[in-house]
């Protein structure tokens, strides 16, 4: 059981009072990942934790109950589209003002690579790249041997696109996505 704790709440108190963010049962082993599908926890905030063990619907055990709090903003990683050679129905959201992608090509691209971008009735439309923002001034991007590469969508209108990129021997590399 997850709650949010309250100023000068203890967890104990928290976790038998406060209604519950999470509750989860059935847990068969030692480890629990956060589900994607949970409230959300916010930085900042307080949160009481606190484990039960039930027989036939009954607590007969309560672990001690323990606090935590997230004390620098998580920031979720840029996620990449991946170009494939062939074509699939996978369309990928776009969400902000462009999106990240990346293609399996064995040969070194200098500069942004050929593209081109069709819209849902196979017009052409201009693209335009843009420089990864999420970098901070330390980071390095991941050295993996694929390009990655960041597209702007902030001037298309609403609808289904398809990206392809070519490679300098001539491999097309496509993906679709969508703006809403």
């Amino acid at each position: 059981m997850l709650t949010q704790l309250n100023p000068n709440q203890g967890a104990l108190a928290g976790v038998t009072v406060n209604q519950p963010l999470l509750r989860i049962n059935g847990i068969a082993g030692f480890q629990l990942v956060y589900p994607f599908d949970a409230p959300e926890l916010q930085f900042g905030k307080r949160y009481g934790w606190q484990l039960e063990k039930t027989v036939n619907n009954v607590i007969v055990e309560k672990s001690e109950a323990w606090e935590f709090m997230l004390y620098r903003e998580v920031l979720i990683p840029a996620k990449y589209a991946v170009l494939n050679t062939d074509y699939s129905s996978t369309t990928y959201e776009v969400s902000g003002d462009g999106f990240f992608f990346k293609f399996p090509s064995r040969y070194k691209i200098s500069g942004n690579p050929r593209s081109s971008i069709t819209n849902e009735i196979g017009e052409a439309m201009p693209v335009q790249f843009g420089h990864d923002q999420k970098l901070g001034a330390g980071d390095e991007p991941e050295k993996t041997g694929r390009d990655f590469y960041y597209l702007r969508t902030d001037t298309y209108p609403v609808g289904t696109y398809t990206l392809i990129v070519t490679d300098p021997k001539g491999n097309s590399y496509n993906t679709r996505f969508r703006i809403d």
